[in-house]
């Protein structure tokens, strides 16, 4: 390993073979850095796991308290995954809970002067672009691309390979797969340009297509596009094959709350949902029947996911679903 000379290293960090260590960084006690790990002049990293290979930048801060008042200092950490990218001038805060992480996923790229709040997670490969603020327990999922200085509000859900535009304001959950963009962000399309860029075939490509024109276009409240989409989706399904294994585990790791499944029922041939009020549009505090929305409130509210929890209906067959029932439907539901 590398120290600079003016490097202050606490004797009880953990550091790898092969890591390097710039100028004025101060590395506290319970830093544990990978193997072939770079920390950029002046950073500070403590309460923190640095995967090996993974790259800190000048300034930036690792594992510093969570922004809370009152809160109570505790064990709790950040974890970065292996080859991520946190660049100048970035703060990672740690969990608020004992024991907890806030984790950024195996080859993320975070650029410069990000802000990413206690107890977020970030999937693998997620790139994060400069100015941007993630507030506390954020989820991001796999490839999904935050736009600069775009502001993502606390327990939001940002699902696999969406693209939030740069300066949008995201108070609610973003669908797998969707371009937003505004302030308030709005769905604006499909991220075609990830879709692509990971090969997703060009069959599958065509049901989210479909499935979006049902959820964002159609008019439809999210209930009612959600059924139309189960309507549809069985009878192509079986030309798609089934879900991998790590899709699955993509979408598991998506839900905040399982105990969902003890509360649904779901028929496996048309991806009905059973509970009606948990997909019930909220506008405001008032709970509005479909009959009762306006054109425009209805085309508004199936942009994007009412804001609340991604949740994951666990009990749903995987065996001859398309990417619709298997990656997008799957993270729709949200519970009253």
């Amino acid at each position: 390993m590398n120290i600079h000379p003016t490097a202050l290293v606490d004797s009880a960090a953990r550091i790898g073979e092969g890591a390097v260590i710039g100028p004025w960084c101060v590395i506290g006690p319970r830093a544990a850095i990978g193997q072939g790990c770079v920390i950029g002049p002046y950073a500070q990293v403590d309460w923190a796991e640095i995967g090996d290979g993974a790259q800190v930048g000048a300034k930036s801060i690792i594992g510093g308290d969570p922004q809370i008042y009152r809160w109570k200092s505790v064990d709790s950490w950040v974890k970065v995954g292996e080859g991520a990218r946190v660049n100048e001038m970035t703060i990672v805060h740690r969990s608020m809970y004992e024991g907890g992480a806030t984790e950024i996923g195996p080859r993320c790229y975070v650029m410069s002067q990000v802000h990413i709040g206690h107890d977020c997670a970030l999937d693998e490969e997620v790139t994060v672009t400069t100015l941007a603020g993630l507030s506390g327990h954020v989820r991001v999922g796999p490839r999904a691309v935050i736009g600069g200085a775009a502001g993502v509000h606390q327990f939001v859900r940002i699902g696999e390979m969406a693209m939030v535009g740069g300066m949008s304001r995201i108070v609610q959950d973003v669908a797998p797969f969707f371009t937003v963009v505004g302030a308030p962000a709005r769905a604006e399309g499909l991220n075609t340009y990830a879709l692509k860029k990971y090969s997703i075939p060009p069959a599958e490509r065509l049901e989210l297509k479909r499935a979006y024109k049902t959820l964002a276009r159609s008019g439809l409240s999210l209930a009612g596009a959600i059924e139309a989409i189960g309507r549809d989706q069985p009878a192509r399904g079986s030309l798609l094959g089934g879900a991998s294994e790590r899709t699955w585990a993509v979408a598991k790791q998506l839900a905040f709350d399982e105990v969902v499944r003890d509360r649904c029922a779901i028929d496996r041939n048309k991806v009905a949902l059973a509970v009606r009020s948990g997909l019930v549009q909220r506008l405001g505090q008032q709970r509005l029947a479909d009959t009762a929305l306006s054109l425009q409130q209805q085309r508004q509210a199936a942009r994007i996911h009412p804001l609340g929890h991604l949740e994951l209906f666990c009990d749903l067959g995987v065996g001859s679903q398309n990417v619709v029932q298997r990656r997008l439907l799957p993270v729709l539901g949200s519970k009253s």
